[in-house]
């Protein structure tokens, strides 16, 4: 099976792309943030690797696109930024990227989990499963993140939401 492999020297790099893996591999995030902010809270992407996209950079703009969702739908495709390979991949619909009633259907059965007080009463494992995970994590050795702690933390917290 081939992989395609991309001419890097041949493809446009928008330095407004936020969706760019380096800038915050390399902590070089808040340039492009500020100069969206600055120049215009909305900008077109045209060329990315994850495709054309809308980046809405203000907190008055993030505001009106999640209290519209009859204008700005999450199912179109619009939220994620994911690799998908249309013949191997197989398309998960996610809770946040699905748009109402089935967003809104989805959402009143797991907001009880949320609720302040539901917070209070778990938090306390929370921290203990999270400070046991962190405290295991080996000295000067390299480890894999994802393997390590993302996948086991996650459970541990799905787990926790089971209980």
């Amino acid at each position: 099976m081939a992989t395609l492999v991309r001419d890097v020297a041949q493809q446009t790099v928008d330095p407004l792309d936020v969706s760019r893996a380096e800038l915050y591999r390399d902590d070089l995030w808040q340039a492009p943030f500020a100069q969206l902010r600055a120049e215009g809270p909305v900008h077109y992407v045209e060329h990315s690797d994850y495709g054309p996209y809308w980046s809405v950079s203000s907190y008055k703009g993030i505001v009106e696109v999640e209290s519209l969702p009859d204008l700005y739908s999450s199912e179109a495709g619009g939220i994620t930024i994911a690799d998908f390979v249309a013949e191997r991949d197989v398309r998960m619909p996610m809770f946040i990227a699905r748009d109402r009633p089935v967003h809104t259907g989805q959402r009143r059965t797991v907001a009880p989990a949320f609720t302040p007080s539901e917070m209070t009463r778990i938090s306390g494992d929370i921290r203990r499963r999270t400070a046991d995970m962190l405290d295991s994590l080996p000295w000067n050795t390299p480890f894999d993140w994802v393997d390590t702690v993302a996948i086991e933390l996650t459970t541990q917290m799905l787990a926790i939401l089971f209980d």
